[in-house]
């Protein structure tokens, strides 16, 4: 993610709910990402304030546009 879209630092969370079902997110992260929460980023609470900021402030078809070109960028990195 540095190489191809100069993220610097990311978190990466594992969700594991039951044996059949467990996620894991990838979150750059953001000077914005500062200003919510008192607690690091690895912190939960944190997570759940940042998820809940940016759900009502970032969701924009710009945000979300950019979103997708950078998911679309890293699986062609990771597929070649």
């Amino acid at each position: 993610m540095n190489k191809i879209l100069k993220i610097k630092e990311i978190c990466i969370f594992q969700d594991e709910k039951t044996k059949f079902d467990f996620h894991i997110w990838i979150l750059p992260r953001y000077d914005w990402m500062d200003k919510i929460g008192h607690q690091p980023i690895k912190e939960i609470p944190s997570l759940k304030e940042i998820l809940k900021y940016a759900r009502k402030n970032m969701k924009t078809s710009k945000n979300i546009t950019a979103v997708k070109n950078a998911a679309k960028k890293v699986k062609k990195y990771l597929v070649q």
